[in-house]
């Protein structure tokens, strides 16, 4: 259960920077106030957006696997060896 709740606040900040950029805008909202008129560069804002779709696809993947296995579930389908029995 904790490794749930776990992905699915790395699933919100996900969303959020992908959509939002929220992180990008309080780090540099924090980093302003020691540093005057920063900015991050283009190369540096794509890398922190990059990291942040990485923790967003690796959440939505462990969602879809938790998926299969309710519905695997639900139909009866034995998922002892893998979830490629699924196909059997």
């Amino acid at each position: 259960m904790l490794m749930k709740i776990i992905m699915l606040i790395l699933l919100f900040i996900g969303v959020l920077e992908i959509f939002f950029n929220i992180i990008t805008t309080l780090l540099q909202m924090i980093i302003g106030l020691f540093v005057k008129n920063f900015k991050f560069k283009e190369k540096a804002a794509g890398i922190l957006k990059l990291f942040f779709v990485i923790i967003f696809m690796a959440s939505v993947i462990f969602f879809l696997a938790e998926f299969v296995k309710v519905l695997a579930g639900l139909f009866g389908i034995s998922l002892d060896n893998s979830i490629l029995d699924i196909f059997r």
